[in-house]
């Protein structure tokens, strides 16, 4: 056998081995979830998705969300302002890996789609994702791909990544100036049964109670808005308390009934 085609082979194998090991991860997790979820579970979801977003906060170094959801159409719409996706990202999602340089703690986070995220398919085992990707420096495509995890077997799961790797294949290169970068341009899109529903409003609800905490301690999230019902949390400014070396933090909730200022 001459030493191209040895190559070729062993890469075939390698590849091969890294896909049926991300399969099996994917079971073992979504067989967890899917038969040990509680109620703390339920809430989780919409923390990841937080959580995501900010690690891939733009150029400002803040990041806005939007959360749409939608009862009658039986919906969530998960979307940020945050950079686009890099090879990493996006094949960490596919595979459900962490994107994280663990050994490259100085540079901001690149994102992150590890056993955290599985939490999101409490929603709905089907996510469609569209966004960009850089796919050269400075170079991006638009793309939009549907993970499915409704697979209960390795067999299932590889082909519907499979399938996800030939979406993103077919992704559509932006011209020059076309990326605008304050955008929603990340999109985590989910149609739920009716206990889907009852996760997202969970979800929402315990939104409402938490976010002035979260953005007094996580300022990279600029602001989280509820599109439903148009409510929005803003991050607004630390402020003094008369304590040395201490601050708290000014949140403010707009809605349409009007303004209000909270300190955290």
């Amino acid at each position: 056998m001459d030493k191209e085609l040895l190559f070729k082979n062993i890469q075939e194998a390698d590849n091969n081995s890294l896909r049926i090991g991300a399969a099996n991860r994917i079971v073992q997790l979504l067989d967890k979830q899917r038969y040990s979820n509680n109620e703390n579970s339920v809430k989780r979801w919409i923390w990841e998705l937080c959580q995501n977003a900010k690690d891939v906060s733009n150029d400002t170094g803040k990041v806005k969300i939007c959360i749409g959801f939608d009862k009658i159409n039986k919906s969530v719409v998960f979307k940020h302002n945050g950079r686009p996706f890099t090879m990493a990202n996006i094949m960490s999602l596919i595979n459900q890996s962490s994107s994280k340089d663990r050994y490259n703690e100085g540079e901001r986070q690149s994102g992150k789609f590890g056993t955290g995220f599985i939490t999101t398919h409490l929603l709905s085992e089907i996510v469609n994702v569209s966004g960009f990707l850089e796919t050269e420096k400075n170079k991006f495509s638009k793309f939009e791909i549907i993970l499915d995890r409704t697979g209960h077997d390795k067999n299932e799961v590889i082909s519907a990544m499979e399938k996800a790797v030939d979406q993103l294949q077919g992704c559509k290169p932006l011209a020059d100036g076309e990326l605008e970068e304050d955008a929603y341009n990340t999109m985590f899109e989910y149609q739920l049964d009716n206990e889907g529903i009852i996760v997202a409003q969970q979800g929402i609800d315990n939104l409402r109670v938490s976010a002035p905490f979260v953005l007094s301690m996580l300022k990279d999230i600029e602001e989280i808005v509820l599109e439903a019902t148009r409510e929005k949390y803003k991050y607004s400014q630390p402020v003094s308390c008369g304590l040395d070396g201490s601050l708290i933090h000014e949140i403010i909730y707009e809605c349409d009934a009007g303004t209000k200022k909270s300190m955290f």
